[in-house]
């Protein structure tokens, strides 16, 4: 799933199965905070837990030129889950607040 937050195509929130990251979360958010590392415009946050929806979800806060980013990564059911969030940092209460629910509402695919 991706949802744009206006016309700005860098600005949206994005949810998929992560196998093709890692064989579960831990391996999915190792897999993304090391594409991350690797940019020198990147400032990496604190990593943390945060139980949303039921889940546990591993989430790590980024700062990228202009920009807040977030990537979020779970197992749930046995299959890891990733999302990200990519806003400017103007907005970035207001799309923080919409990825938490959105990731309150991440279930498996059938």
């Amino acid at each position: 799933m991706l949802l744009y937050f206006n016309s700005d195509s860098n600005q949206y929130i994005e949810v998929e199965k992560g196998s093709a990251a890692g064989n579960n979360a831990s391996e999915c958010m190792a897999y993304l905070c090391g594409i991350w590392k690797g940019n020198p415009n990147a400032t990496i946050g604190e990593a943390r837990q945060e139980t949303i929806g039921g889940v546990i979800w591993q989430i790590q806060e980024i700062s990228y030129n202009s920009y807040s980013v977030a990537i979020a990564a779970a197992d749930i059911n046995g299959q890891p889950y990733i999302a990200g969030m990519n806003t400017a940092q103007a907005n970035q209460s207001s799309a923080s607040a919409l990825f938490a629910d959105i990731l309150s509402t991440v279930r498996p695919i059938s």
